[in-house]
């Protein structure tokens, strides 16, 4: 029977962990100059470990969604509300709603395009615009309410699209659109929203909201599509 030279370095995965990682290398030490049946069962019984110990990423929504919502900036348009408020000017301060054309109105300055932009880059915008007339032109823009509608489609009594101007479930969002219909499966409804530049659907269970017992609160979010199968 062949053996395994005696100077022979199994290569570890860096996942194990170091005691595991040393208990392995002194086995396969151990059985360098054995069988190499013997030393074939240590090197499985190691990269087991190596698996085990692998914890690979979570392809849950909630999980994309809450990164996406970290890191992506909100982008004002049409019918967002905003509060515009001057650090040093209270008389300029306004609140109004992003007309269809994607413009507001500025005191003493009139239009300047909102839609499109992040809250940062308006401020920065309208900052520099008022440079020329005040000291202090620092600016703080905002957002007071959102106009992204939620799309409900399926099984419900009055589907259609939505606005919501403040935090809303999925339950009430449901409930705007009349409930479920006699042939829907509130078992399976489905949350499809967009993260990043892809579509990630999540099935939420809401019959035993139906029936009046506890179920995980899931927010909607402007953009989402609610769909209700049979």
């Amino acid at each position: 029977m062949k053996r395994i030279s005696d100077d022979f370095t199994p290569s570890v995965p860096s996942s194990v962990p170091q005691s595991q990682r040393r208990t392995a290398w002194a086995v396969c030490r151990g059985w360098a100059g054995s069988s190499l049946p013997a030393f074939l069962l240590a090197v499985t019984a190691l990269f087991v470990g190596a698996c085990q110990s692998y914890e690979g990423p979570s392809s849950s929504l909630d999980l994309a969604v809450s990164r996406a919502a970290a890191g992506s900036p909100v982008i004002l348009r049409e019918g967002d509300a905003i509060n515009v408020v001057f650090a040093a000017a209270p008389e300029y301060n306004s609140t109004q709603k992003i007309r269809t054309d994607g413009k507001i109105s500025l005191a003493f300055l009139g239009e300047t395009t909102a839609s499109g932009k992040t809250l940062p880059q308006l401020q920065q915008e309208i900052s520099e615009l008022y440079k020329p007339q005040l000291q202090n032109p620092t600016v703080m823009v905002t957002l007071v309410t959102s106009s992204d509608a939620v799309i409900l489609s399926g099984e419900l009594n009055s589907p259609g699209r939505r606005v919501f101007d403040k935090p809303t479930t999925l339950l009430e969002a449901i409930l705007e659109a009349g409930g479920f219909s006699e042939f829907a499966n509130p078992s399976k409804v489905r949350v499809i929203r967009v993260v990043g530049d892809v579509y990630q659907t999540e099935v939420v269970d809401m019959k035993d909201a139906v029936k009046g017992r506890p179920v995980k609160v899931v927010y909607v979010k402007g953009g989402d599509i609610i769909h209700v199968p049979e």
